[in-house]
C-alpha cells in the first residue's frame, strides 16, 4: 500500500529523526526497504541513507570500513533500483567489494552497470574466493554487469567468473544460463569459446526437458539464448530444437512481442529469433524441416505486431527542417520506388543514416561509422530523417527515432547506394523479417587497392570471404581466425569484373586497381571494408580500412567507392521488387581516370589490345546497364 501512498507523517518524522544514528545493519536493512518500497517517498529518502554511509566511512575515495561493506552494496542496488546515480555510494576500492558477501558484490556490479557508474566495474578483482563462495547466480550477474559496459578491467575475472557458471551449470536456473549465454557472446575473447556456450546450452536442455523438467525457460530466455549462440557461430542443435518448440505457442510468441525492460525496441526478440535460426540454417549447417512452419509462425506473429503499432501510433506534426528538403538530382536522395508502404530511397554520399542505430554505433553491411575521428562527419541538416519527413509528413515511422525513422538498414556516410524504408510498422514489420530471415539481396560495386584475383574458388569466379568478425572498442572491426573465440560469423561474396591502372610518375609507379561486385548474407559492423581490408585489398578513400593510401586516393576520388546498386526483395504486398542504381557521377569520373588492363584471371600486368578491350567491355556492361550479383 505505501508504494501507492505517501510515508504516514508520524512514521516519516520518526525515520528521519533516526536515519543519522542507524549502524550499518540497519543501514544496510533500510536501503533494502527503501528499494523494495519504490516510488516518491523512497526517492525523498534514500539521500539521508546516502549521507549517512559517507559518514561512517563510505565516501568516493579509499577503502570503506569492513563492516559497512553490506550496507553498501544495499544502498547501491536501491539507487538502481530507483534510477537514481546520485545517490550511488562511494565503490571504488577493490578491497571494498572483495568484503562483501558475493550476492552483494554482484548486486552492487548490477547496480554500476544499470546507472553507468564506472568505479565499481573498474575495480580488478580475482582470486580463490570467486572460484569458492560464488554462485552460478553470483556470476552470471556480474557476467552481465561486464557485458552491459562492453568489458572488464581483469579478464582472469571474467575467466573465474565463466568457469563457476559453466562448471555449476547443474545447479543454474534458466535466468543463470541466460543471462550467462547473452554476457558471453557479447564480451567475446576466450570467455566465448565454443565449449563454454556449449556446456551452457546443454545444462539449459538436460533441465527444461523431459518428464523431470525442474524449470523452463521463459520465452526471453530462450530468444536471448538463440541470438547468443548463433551470434558466436554455435549451433547446439537440441537447444535449437527446444526453443522452436516451446517458442512455437502462441503464449510463448505473444510475450516476445511485449517491450523489453532494457530496451525501449519492441518485438525486437521476435526479429532476434528469426535471425538466429535463419543464421543458424544459412552458415552453420543446421538441417530442420521444421523450422519453416517455426519462421513462418513468426512472421505472422511479427506481422501482428506492426499491426498493433500502427492502430497505437499517434499522429505527430511535421518538423521545421534545418534545411530546405526537395527531390533533384546530384547531391538530394531521391526516391527510386514505392510499393506497399516500402520505399526505395537513392543516399548520396555525405547523408547520414541517423537514428538510434547510428547514436548506438550499431550498424549494418560495413554501414555505420560510429564516433571514430578518422571518418567524415555529417554536416547540420544532411540527415535523411529529414528528407523522409519532408516528403513523407502523415507517415508513423519517419518520427520514430528508435527504429530509425523506419529505414531497415544504414549505409556509411561516405557511401552512396539504395536504402529501404517503410512509411506504416507493418510495413517494417515485414521487411525486418525479410532482412532478419536472410532473403533480401543487398549488393555493392566496389574500387579496391590491387589486383583481386578470384583464384581458385568453389563458386566459378567468386570469392567467399568467410572470416569471422570482432569489434573493438575503437569501433573499429576486425578479422580474426576461424578457431578465435568470440568471432561473429559474416560472409562476403566477392565478383572481381576487371582489372584498372593508374600510371602515376613513371611506369614503375602504376597502381592496380580492381572493380569488384559485392553480395552479404550477414550484415556486421564495415563487413565489406573489413573483408576487403584483411584480404590485402581496401577500398578506395577508405579513412578507416585504407588509410595508408588515402594520400595517393583523394587527388581523384573524394569519397569512398563503395556503392549499393542492388535491393531486391519482396513487398509487403507479397510481389518481388527489383531496384538498381548506376554508379553516382563522381564515382563514375574517379572511373573514368582508370585505364581497363585485363579480366581478373588475365594475369598480372597483361595489357594486350584483346586483354584491355575485354576488361573495358566489362566495366561498361557492369557501370551503365548493371547487373545481379548471380
Amino acid at each position: 500500500r505505501l508504494r501507492r501512498h505517501p510515508l504516514p507523517a508520524p512514521l516519516h518524522a520518526a525515520w528521519e529523526q533516526r536515519a543519522p544514528e542507524l549502524k550499518p545493519p540497519q543501514l544496510t536493512q533500510q536501503a533494502w526497504a527503501l528499494g523494495r518500497l519504490g516510488g516518491s517517498t523512497a526517492r525523498a529518502l534514500l539521500p539521508q541513507l546516502a549521507a549517512r554511509a559517507k559518514a561512517l566511512g563510505g565516501g568516493a575515495e579509499g577503502r570503506a570500513p569492513p563492516a559497512l561493506a553490506p550496507a553498501l552494496a544495499s544502498l547501491a542496488w536501491a539507487a538502481a533500483t530507483l534510477r537514481t546515480a546520485e545517490h550511488f555510494p562511494g565503490i571504488a576500492a577493490a578491497s571494498t567489494l572483495m568484503h562483501m558477501r558475493p550476492q552483494d558484490a554482484a548486486n552492487t556490479l548490477w547496480a554500476a552497470a544499470v546507472l553507468r557508474t564506472r568505479a565499481p566495474l573498474a575495480v580488478r578483482l580475482s582470486g580463490p574466493k570467486v572460484r569458492n563462495a560464488w554462485t552460478p547466480r553470483d556470476a552470471s550477474t556480474a557476467l552481465w554487469a561486464y557485458a552491459s559496459v562492453r568489458g572488464a578491467p581483469c579478464s582472469k575475472f571474467l575467466d573465474e567468473l565463466t568457469r563457476v557458471v559453466v562448471q555449476n551449470a547443474g545447479r543454474a536456473s534458466g535466468q543463470d544460463l541466460a543471462n550467462a549465454l547473452w554476457s558471453l557472446s557479447s564480451l567475446g575473447g576466450d570467455v566465448a569459446r565454443e565449449e563454454n556456450l556449449n556446456a551452457l546450452a546443454a545444462a539449459a536442455v538436460s533441465a527444461s526437458s523431459g518428464g523431470r523438467a525442474t524449470w523452463v525457460l521463459r520465452p526471453q530466455e530462450l530468444a536471448f539464448s538463440c541470438w547468443a549462440l548463433a551470434s558466436c557461430g554455435v549451433h547446439h542443435g537440441a537447444f535449437f530444437n527446444l526453443a522452436r518448440a516451446q517458442l512455437m505457442e502462441p503464449s510463448a510468441l505473444e510475450k516476445l512481442s511485449t517491450k523489453l525492460s532494457n530496451s525501449d525496441r519492441e518485438g525486437d526478440l521476435l526479429a532476434n529469433v528469426v535471425w538466429a535460426f535463419s543464421i543458424a540454417r544459412r552458415l552453420l549447417q543446421r538441417m530442420e524441416l521444421d523450422d519453416g512452419a517455426f519462421l513462418s509462425a513468426l512472421r505472422a506473429a511479427i506481422l501482428a505486431h506492426g499491426s498493433a503499432m500502427d492502430a497505437e501510433a499517434s499522429k505527430r506534426p511535421t518538423s521545421s527542417l534545418h534545411c530546405a528538403m526537395g527531390e533533384g538530382e546530384g547531391d538530394w536522395p531521391r526516391i527510386l520506388h514505392q510499393s506497399a508502404g516500402v520505399s526505395v530511397i537513392y543516399k548520396p554520399p555525405g547523408w547520414e543514416v541517423d537514428g538510434r542505430s547510428s547514436a548506438s554505433g550499431d550498424a549494418e553491411d560495413g554501414a555505420g561509422e560510429g564516433s571514430g575521428t578518422s571518418e567524415l562527419k555529417a554536416s547540420p541538416g544532411q540527415r535523411i530523417s529529414e528528407y523522409v519527413q519532408s516528403v513523407f509528413p502523415e507517415a508513423k515511422t519517419v518520427y520514430d527515432d528508435l527504429r530509425d525513422h523506419g529505414f531497415l538498414h544504414r549505409l556509411d556516410l561516405p557511401s552512396s547506394g539504395l536504402l529501404l524504408h517503410a512509411s506504416s510498422y507493418r510495413a517494417l514489420m515485414s521487411m525486418r523479417w525479410q532482412q532478419d530471415a536472410l532473403r533480401i539481396d543487398r549488393e555493392y560495386l566496389a574500387l579496391v587497392h590491387g589486383h583481386l584475383n578470384p583464384g581458385t574458388t568453389t563458386i566459378g569466379g567468386v570469392l567467399v570471404l568467410n572470416g569471422p568478425i570482432v569489434q573493438h572498442a575503437n569501433a573499429c572491426s576486425v578479422v580474426v581466425h576461424h578457431e578465435a573465440p568470440g568471432g561473429r560469423p559474416s560472409r562476403t561474396y566477392a565478383r572481381p569484373i576487371a582489372v584498372l591502372r593508374r600510371p602515376e610518375q613513371g611506369a614503375e609507379d602504376e597502381r592496380l586497381y580492381t572493380l569488384v561486385a559485392l553480395s552479404i548474407v550477414t550484415g556486421r559492423r564495415h563487413q565489406i571494408r573489413t573483408h576487403l581490408s584483411n584480404a590485402g585489398h581496401p577500398v578506395v578513400c577508405d579513412r578507416r580500412y585504407g588509410w595508408q593510401h588515402l594520400g595517393s586516393d583523394l587527388p581523384w576520388c573524394s569519397w569512398n567507392f563503395l556503392h549499393r546498386y542492388r535491393l531486391a526483395f519482396e513487398d509487403p504486398g507479397g510481389t518481388p521488387r527489383e531496384v538498381l542504381e548506376p554508379l553516382p557521377e563522381h564515382l563514375r569520373e574517379a572511373l573514368a581516370t582508370l585505364q581497363p588492363v585485363c579480366l581478373p584471371g588475365g594475369g598480372h600486368g597483361v595489357s594486350s589490345d584483346d586483354a584491355a578491350g575485354a576488361a573495358a567491355g566489362e566495366v561498361s556492361s557492369w557501370v551503365k546497364r548493371l547487373r545481379p550479383f548471380w
